[in-house]
């Protein structure tokens, strides 16, 4: 469970929490989510959290190993 982040996505920009599953996905989106039983949580307080975003930073002009 990350907590606390600023969430960036079609619903807008606001604070809230994400709840993540165990194949990496989100399931849960919401405000004051519950933390389950034995659930890690994260404070991501000043963060943001793009759910469904892709990091664009790519060095595609760099050669590649072989």
């Amino acid at each position: 469970l990350i907590r606390n982040g600023r969430i960036v996505d079609l619903d807008g920009d606001r604070v809230g929490d994400l709840r993540v599953g165990s194949d990496g996905r989100v399931v849960e989106v919401g405000e004051q989510l519950e933390p389950l039983p034995g659930e890690e949580v994260v404070d991501a307080t000043g963060r943001l959290l793009i759910p469904g975003g892709d990091d664009a930073h790519t060095h595609l002009h760099l050669p590649l190993a072989a």
